[in-house]
């Protein structure tokens, strides 16, 4: 009885790895898109099949609850996530079928040679991507001129750019091989270029692909998001929305629960007074730090510079001067010759609020580095 019940099991799993098989290679033929794969797979096997982000703080399943949580060889930030679904049998209450974790692991085996596959292409792709959207950046190219390349790559009419910051480093390196790309009719291969401390993309104009994206990155990433690239809104600009979104989601978001993904709307409220359009950020710019960036470049006297790192230390004179490798006495010169160009006190409360509005809109618009 040991040996025919032991003899029995081999055969069930042997038959199950033989459909298992069967259905996967059907549903490549079938779908090029990784999760309509493993629907198509779930359904054969009556199983509920798809791709979950492996995190340090992920809940491994109670011993009642018979999902199982499979790592994907070769993809460590991935877990293939089976559970049996419920099969009605002729003339009899819905049971759950059975998962078998041998041939789970098989499916995760599978999974894991197409990530593989994939991850050499989206590789490719964004490479690819990262030179178009330089020149999409830099107005090189413009959004019509490359309309048929931005369709064949996913991406749809309604387009925005997100400015990410934040996040594991790791995971920004990979985030072009999330699944949720692959997701729907058509996969998205969105172009990303890295720039500085921010990654540039252009996506879909759907939250909860930010949202996804975002979330996967880490708890202190955020995102700020332009308007829908339409009516003449060129890539320049709408980065330039991205970054004034980016810079009034920083210290709004203090305070906020970690965890949640911030994703800040260009002209929404991000509760710092930034100014809602480019236009009247570049004005802003002008009237408070025109004189200091004209001075800085006609004498190389790092004015705007200093103005920074006095804001950023709120003011603390000997940790302004320590950061810039300057005497004190150096920095008060400097100071005064701020107040002197732009009318205003750094030290008070009107000149401070000013100056910093004026200094992050500057860094937004890309005028000046952080």
């Amino acid at each position: 009885m040991v040996i025919e019940s032991a003899l029995r099991s081999q055969r069930e799993r042997m038959a199950a790895s033989e459909r298992l098989h069967e259905a996967y290679a059907r549903a490549t033929r079938e779908g090029p898109v990784l999760a309509e794969r493993l629907a198509a797979v779930g359904r054969r096997m009556d199983w509920q099949v798809g791709l979950v982000p492996s995190t340090p703080a992920q809940d491994e399943p109670s011993a009642a609850d018979p999902t199982l949580l499979v790592p994907v060889p070769g993809e460590g930030d991935w877990l293939l996530r089976v559970a049996p679904a419920a099969v009605r049998r002729p003339g009899s209450q819905p049971q759950a079928a059975r998962v078998d974790p041998v041939v789970a692991h098989y499916l995760a085996g599978l999974v894991g040679a197409d990530l593989a596959r994939d991850a050499r292409a989206r590789d490719a792709d964004r490479e690819v991507g990262a030179e178009l959207m330089a020149a999409l950046v830099d107005g090189s190219l413009r959004l019509a001129g490359a309309a048929a390349v931005l369709r064949m790559r996913g991406l749809p009419d309604r387009m925005v750019c997100l400015a990410l910051a934040g996040g594991e480093e790791s995971r920004r390196a990979l985030l072009h091989h999330h699944p949720v790309l692959a997701e729907g009719e058509r996969p998205v291969a969105p172009p990303l270029l890295p720039d500085g401390p921010h990654l540039l993309v252009l996506l879909p104009d759907d939250e909860r692909l930010a949202s996804e994206l975002l979330g996967w990155l880490g708890g202190d990433a955020r995102a700020g998001r332009s308007r829908v690239l339409l009516g003449g809104l060129e890539v320049p600009d709408a980065i330039r929305q991205a970054r004034l979104a980016l810079a009034g989601s920083a210290d709004a978001g203090r305070g906020l629960d970690a965890d949640s993904p911030q994703v800040a709307d260009y002209g929404g409220d991000g509760g710092l007074g930034l100014p809602p359009t480019t236009a009247e950020a570049q004005a802003l710019v002008e009237r408070w730090l025109g004189p200091l960036l004209r001075r800085d470049e006609t004498t190389g006297s790092a004015l705007v510079a200093t103005l920074a790192a006095y804001l950023e230390r709120d003011g603390a004179w000997t940790a302004t001067a320590a950061d810039l490798h300057i005497h004190r006495q150096t920095l008060v010169h400097r100071m005064r010759t701020i107040e002197a160009l732009t009318g205003l006190r750094p030290a008070s409360t009107v000149g401070t609020a000013t100056l910093w509005r004026a200094l992050e809109s500057a860094r937004a618009l890309g005028l000046v580095p952080r």
